[in-house]
């Protein structure tokens, strides 16, 4: 049922006089609002029924407020026989006279019913009461009780019903927490404080930090209502660096009276030509044609402006073991993976407790943080999740490439591209890291970790078989059937295996210059000795694999993986004017993440005809 306009105009206008000095206007406030729904929730039986709300420490605006009134809403009040409202620092048992700040009994007469009346009970105060004190455990409950006689026609709570967007502590019935059964409760408040503006309006930003030049974007800004008068108009000035992006000023089709009301406005800018870094600062500017008194006038954040979008890759860094008899769906899950995003997928096995483990990478503090159990893995040290179920570990079934996806649709600042050449009379690697950033600035929190990985590793004995927990399963999906129907212990070749990392949990110092020059290219190189590295089985199968590391954050920005064979003659083929994307196939048909000799390179041109290449 949608609620119908209050008609209880002077009350949210009331003049008080706590002080005896200057009068001060009040306004309504609470976890429920007029621009939600309403419906009916509980039905009050043969019992005494206690339904509140809690305000904390989070509600800082009314710390220190002053309480005049409380509004409630309730269905057929018929059978109601007493009423009362209270304020309680302590929840409490029986009667609301047992409430330990203030209660007051309601005369019954005076109950609305919502159903029939359409308005709300209104209950004001004798004397103003504190509402909540300071402190970061400050906690007040507020509410109303009734007492029932008779089932014919329960009285119902009224709340925003299931399923609506709830906050904390919005809903309380007899001192269980209710939000997600009920929505939150239809109860507000009347108050009035310091903290509160005569007029005001609280402003955030859009949540994009990263975007192109001359582009034109619309977003829409969150508003919220932070002052006692009504807000019928408001100006905004949205500027980057000393840049005007737009400025309007806004007259609202109704007039919002309640305090916390949030909603949504559409600004439509374009962005400045220059690609570098700009403080986004938002501004509302005046409310109701006077200055803004809210204390969150305004916001701000740094924008980046790209002078075009670099090609994004994701990393999924998966931490494995022959032993663990689970870890085989992370060997499938990377395959498929692999299959589904070609050069934009870059996968990492880490292996633990057997013949393939590296200390540096298995002992890292990238580890410990998302490591809590095996198999795991890490995209771009962003979400921590399961290689081949995703973030649902109950459905048996490939999802994690729905995370992958979400990975690369997440901007990045820069392209990076690798290469790399075997030393002819040693086991010498040097790696290459070409870094283009697509933005000027004076600083730079990045850097560029290196990571060998090998494909197709064997061994004899024991610990270089797989165990497999998934032998004779019929409860997975047909993806791991290579498994399924496999024995206890597999014996297999494995891939993306970590060998040698340098730089592995905040990069390598140095590995960034500052200023960034837009567009410019820098060069990073080290050199990997990987003389006894016992996993250097087949140098043709070894992958260089480099990491741009945000050191602020600690997550992977973007990365680049090139196969060493013959490496530093590969280029890499960006997406241009005339082509859109290039996809490499071995002579099988599968899908590789670069080219090798023998590889087929396919080319679809803009006018969509296919190129073939053979390398």
């Amino acid at each position: 049922m949608t609620m119908k306009r209050l008609f209880f105009v002077s009350l949210a206008i009331l003049l008080i006089a706590a002080t005896g000095t200057k009068a001060q206007t009040a306004t309504w406030w609470g976890y429920w609002n007029q621009q939600m729904s309403m419906k009916e929730s509980v039905a009050c039986q043969t019992q005494v029924s206690h339904v509140g709300i809690q305000l904390t420490a989070a509600n800082s605006q009314l710390s220190g407020s002053q309480l005049h009134g409380m509004r409630f809403y309730i269905s057929d009040k018929t059978a109601v026989t007493k009423a009362w409202i209270w304020l309680t620092t302590n929840p409490f048992s029986g009667s609301p006279e047992n409430a330990d700040k203030y209660y007051k009994e309601v005369d019954v007469t005076l109950l609305r019913d919502v159903m029939h009346d359409g308005a709300p009970t209104v209950v004001t105060l004798d004397e103003p009461v504190t509402l909540l004190g300071a402190g970061r455990y400050a906690r007040i409950y507020a509410g109303y009780t009734l007492q029932v006689e008779g089932t014919a026609a329960p009285c119902h709570v009224m709340t925003a019903g299931a399923g609506t967007k709830v906050s904390a502590n919005s809903c309380i019935m007899d001192w269980q927490q209710g939000e997600d059964n009920h929505g939150p409760v239809a109860l507000q408040l009347l108050v009035s404080g310091e903290k509160i503006a005569q007029r005001g309006l609280a402003v955030s930003l859009f949540d994009d930090d990263i975007l192109m030049v001359n582009e034109t974007r619309t977003f829409d800004v969150q508003l919220t209502t932070d002052g006692i008068d009504p807000v019928s108009s408001f100006d905004y000035r949205l500027t980057a660096g000393d840049n005007i992006l737009a400025e309007d000023h806004v007259t609202m089709d109704s007039p919002i009276s309640e305090l916390g009301i949030s909603f949504n406005h559409p600004i439509t800018f374009t962005l400045p030509s220059a690609a570098q870094q700009y403080t986004c600062r938002l501004q509302v500017t005046k409310v109701n044609g006077e200055p803004n008194l809210s204390s969150e006038a305004t916001a701000q954040k740094q924008l980046t402006v790209l002078s075009q979008k670099p090609m994004k890759r994701a990393v999924m860094e998966e931490y494995t073991g022959t032993w663990c008899p689970n870890c085989p769906r992370g060997d499938v899950g990377m395959h498929l993976l692999d299959d589904m995003f070609g050069d934009r997928f870059i996968g990492i096995a880490v292996h633990n407790g057997d013949p393939m483990t590296i200390d540096d990478y298995d002992k890292s503090e990238v580890k410990k943080k998302f490591v809590d159990g095996y198999p795991s893995c890490v995209i771009n040290r962003l979400i921590a999740c399961d290689p081949y179920t995703g973030l649902n570990i109950y459905e048996k079934r490939f999802q994690s490439d729905q995370l992958v996806e979400y990975a690369l649709n997440m901007p990045t600042v820069a392209d990076i591209e690798v290469s790399g050449k075997w030393d002819e009379n040693s086991n010498r690697l040097t790696c290459t890291a070409a870094t283009t950033f697509r933005y000027s600035g004076d600083d730079a929190p990045y850097s560029i970790a290196f990571i060998l990985t090998a494909d197709s590793l064997t061994g004899e004995g024991k610990e270089w078989l797989q165990v497999n927990t998934f032998a004779g399963s019929t409860e997975w999906d047909e993806h791991m059937n290579v498994f399924t129907q496999a024995e206890r212990n597999v014996k297999m070749a494995y891939n993306h295996v970590a060998i040698a990392v340098a730089g592995i949990e905040q990069g390598l110092s140095g590995s960034v210059e500052t200023p960034l020059v837009c567009d410019e290219t820098q060069h990073y190189t080290y050199h990997f000795d990987l003389t006894g590295n016992a996993l250097v089985q087949d140098r043709s199968r070894v992958n260089i694999v480099a990491l741009l590391i945000d050191t602020t954050t600690g997550q992977v920005t973007n990365a680049a993986k090139v196969r060493t064979t013959d490496a530093s003659a590969i280029t890499t083929i960006r997406n241009d004017s005339t082509h859109d994307a290039t996809h490499y196939y071995d002579m099988t048909g599968r899908r590789v993440c670069s080219p090798s000799r023998g590889t087929i390179i396919i080319q679809r041109m803009k006018d969509g005809s296919v190129r073939k290449m053979m390398r």
